[in-house]
């Protein structure tokens, strides 16, 4: 399992939780959580690459808050979280129409 469904697992886990046995400091631990979030959209980029793509901006956008320290780390947590939910299940966003949701449809669809 990776740690972006980690991510997912239970309300009770934070990225926190998840990284908190892994060496170094917060900066390190957030490194850890950036890259796996982008392994994981890089990995589906094929499957949508407009979606991925969006999501893809979306973290860099958290990454460059994140190191210009435009938010506290439980802000960061809060929206890792957000984007592994969009990451691993784009049938739950709101921007595709119901309709089109968890079908091949969404490939073509640009919102």
């Amino acid at each position: 399992m990776s740690l972006v469904e980690l991510l997912l697992q239970g309300k009770t886990i934070t990225p926190v939780d998840l990284v908190k046995d892994l060496p170094g400091d917060e900066e390190a631990k957030a490194e850890t959580i950036d890259n796996n979030l982008q392994h994981e959209i890089v990995r589906k980029m094929s499957s949508n690459s407009v979606y991925y793509g969006k999501l893809s901006e979306m973290l860099k956008k958290i990454i460059m808050q994140r190191k210009a320290e435009a938010m506290n780390y439980e802000e960061y947590s809060r929206q890792v979280v957000e984007l592994a939910e969009a990451i691993l299940h784009p049938e739950n966003d709101d921007r595709y129409p119901e309709g089109i949701r968890d079908s091949a449809a969404m490939n073509g669809y640009q919102k």
